[in-house]
C-alpha cells in the first residue's frame, strides 16, 4: 500500500473512531473501549470477515461472562467462593482452546477479553452490564460499518450477473 493511502485511512480509521465516541457519549456508554477491544481483535485476528463476526462476539461475551463470575456470584456464595468458581472456568476455557474445542465461544476473543475484564482496576470500577453493553455498541457500529462494503459488492455483482453478456 502507497504512503498516500495509507494515510487516507488513517484520516478515515480517526473520523471513523471519533464518530464512535461522539455517539458512544450521545448515549451515556460507560465503557467504549469494551467496543475498541472488539475491534481491535475482530480486526487483527479474524481480518474483519464478516463471516468470522459471530465468533468473535461469542468469544468476547464469553470473555467478560468469565470474567464477571466473581461479581455475579458473590452475593450468594461469597468472595472466595465466586473467585474460586471463576478461576475453574479459566482453568476449563484455557483447556478447551489448547484442545481446539468449543472455538466458537473459547478463542481468541475469549482470552482477550478475560484478560483485560480481570484487570484490578476494571473488576474494581466496571459493571459486568456495561462491559456488555460496550461489546454490542461495538458490533452494530464496527460490524455495521464492514457490513456495508460486503453488501454493496454483493448488489454490484448481482447487479452485473443480470446485464446481458
Amino acid at each position: 500500500m502507497s504512503t498516500i493511502k495509507a494515510i487516507g485511512r488513517l484520516g478515515a480509521v480517526i473520523v471513523l473512531i471519533a464518530v464512535f465516541f461522539a455517539l458512544a457519549g450521545a448515549v451515556g456508554l460507560r465503557e467504549p473501549w469494551a467496543a475498541l477491544l472488539f475491534l481491535f481483535q475482530w480486526s487483527m485476528m479474524e481480518e474483519m470477515k464478516l463471516d468470522r463476526l459471530p465468533r468473535s462476539v461469542l468469544g468476547a461475551a464469553t470473555g467478560v461472562a468469565i470474567a464477571s463470575l466473581p461479581a455475579w456470584l458473590t452475593p450468594s456464595i461469597g468472595a472466595g467462593a465466586g473467585l474460586a468458581v471463576m478461576l475453574m472456568a479459566v482453568l476449563v476455557a484455557v483447556f478447551l482452546l489448547i484442545r481446539g474445542m468449543a472455538g466458537v465461544v473459547i478463542n481468541p476473543a475469549t482470552m482477550a477479553f478475560l484478560t483485560v475484564a480481570t484487570i484490578p482496576h476494571i473488576t474494581q470500577a466496571a459493571r459486568p452490564v456495561d462491559l456488555f453493553l460496550g461489546i454490542v455498541a461495538g458490533v452494530i457500529y464496527f460490524g455495521g460499518l464492514a457490513a456495508i462494503p460486503a453488501a454493496l459488492a454483493k448488489r454490484r455483482a448481482g447487479v452485473s450477473e443480470g446485464a446481458a453478456p
